[in-house]
């Protein structure tokens, strides 16, 4: 009752105030990502200027059990929790724009690869709970800005996008929001695959969070590892997995109460861990400390960088030693060489695809043509038969020889 009255209160307050939805983030979230901007707002660069950080995550150990208890009341959803509901809109979004554009069905080896979010888990993966856990958005401070309760299901698409539409409703239309979520590639190319609408969806860039970011391959990494890329800082996107820490004592207990009790005991944990971490925020203590750690970073990187200058330069001239715009300059025919060539490849393969199946037809057309009943076969059966013959050896001799052509040019290009 007292935790009702006093949210009913903030509540009251800020309709008096007549409050925004991302002033509402700064009085209840951080101050530092929703409050107004410093004065010295145009010092800082293009890429981190008023760019806002937050990262998703998933847990599956907050999970309650269906027969645990019964609610005679309805359910109650605190303010921190997106509506019950809001999931299951998202979801009907996003089937009605896969009719619409109908994007093709590829595999994801970056989804694949996070058994969170392979999407092999079903109803009986969940026999007997009805919550199954938690998805949570944070800012890059480790504040918690909105959850949505997981019922009978794994970690869907819906899960991250309702969060990242409940977000974009409420700040700047031009802001730039960075997102990192373990695989935010995925994410990135699921929403423009369906076109979905998202609020202000151009001004979102997609990162992996930093300890899952080297389960991907090298040309995922590229693109969305927050190290390899500028804007991102030296924000990692592990933030909820501190916060997943910190919930931990509740996972035993809370499976056993009531789905009331359960939300209500979370969203409460999370209120005090806001306002201790927006007292973090105003003392000079934590500003001190965040500082020497960001000019230690940066003194190791000088120093590093200071070795690699001094060693010699096997691709220079004899006696040159290594230099900052060599270095500039590989790095740049790296990233270039991984966006040229992934098309190729792809093409490639599929041309190889092409040649296999092409090779397994023939096989079976020749085996027909040894069969005994093929002299039974009438006269327009047997010119169709040696028809398909013809066309099937037509194209397999084309794909041999561009694929040969390919090989042998790539083998000129090495030697050269």
């Amino acid at each position: 009752m007292f935790r009702l009255l006093e949210e009913k209160s903030e509540r009251m307050v800020e309709s008096v105030l007549q409050l925004d939805n991302q002033e509402v983030l700064a009085g209840r979230t951080c101050p530092a990502c929703f409050g107004p901007q410093p004065a010295n707002h145009n010092d800082y660069e293009a890429a981190t200027r008023d760019r806002l950080i937050i990262c998703l995550d998933g847990n599956f150990q907050h999970r309650h059990h269906s027969k645990a208890s019964r609610d005679y009341e309805i359910l109650r959803t605190p303010h921190i929790f997106l509506p019950e509901g809001a999931a299951d809109s998202m979801t009907r979004e996003i089937c009605h724009m896969e009719i619409l554009k109908k994007p093709p069905e590829k595999a994801d080896r970056c989804a694949n690869a996070h058994k969170a979010a392979d999407n092999k888990r079903n109803e009986s993966t969940w026999k007997g709970c009805d919550d199954t856990g938690l998805m949570g958005a944070f800012c890059r401070h480790d504040a918690a800005m909105s959850l949505v309760n997981i019922f009978k299901s794994g970690e869907k698409r819906a899960l991250p996008l309702a969060l990242l539409k409940k977000l974009l409703l409420g700040v700047e239309e031009n802001r730039p929001v960075g997102v990192l979520y373990n695989i935010g590639c995925s994410l990135n190319k699921y929403i423009k695959a369906r076109d979905l609408r998202l609020e202000y969806k151009s001004q979102l860039t997609f990162g992996t969070s930093i300890f899952h970011s080297y389960v991907h391959n090298w040309g995922c990494q590229l693109d969305y590892n927050p190290r390899l890329n500028t804007g991102w800082g030296l924000s990692d996107g592990e933030g909820l997995e501190r916060m997943w820490s910190y919930l931990s004592s509740l996972v035993s207990p809370l499976r056993y109460a009531t789905r009331n009790h359960r939300l209500e005991s979370i969203a409460h944990c999370l209120k005090y861990h806001n306002k201790r971490s927006i007292k973090q925020l105003s003392s000079a203590f934590w500003l001190i400390r965040k500082f020497k750690n960001a000019t230690k970073r940066q003194r190791e990187t000088q120093s590093q960088l200071e070795a690699i200058l001094k060693l010699p330069n096997p691709f220079g001239k004899p006696g040159d030693n290594y230099t900052i715009s060599f270095l500039k300059k590989q790095w740049t025919h790296q990233r270039s060489f991984r966006a040229d060539h992934t098309d190729e490849e792809h093409e490639r393969r599929k041309q190889l695809i092409k040649l296999y199946e092409h090779r397994s037809t023939l096989e079976v057309l020749k085996a027909r043509l040894l069969d005994p009943k093929f002299h039974l076969l009438s006269k327009k059966e047997v010119n169709k038969i040696f028809d398909n013959v013809k066309k099937v050896s037509n194209e397999l001799q084309k794909l041999e020889k561009e694929l040969s052509d390919e090989l042998l040019s790539d083998d000129v290009d090495n030697d050269e």
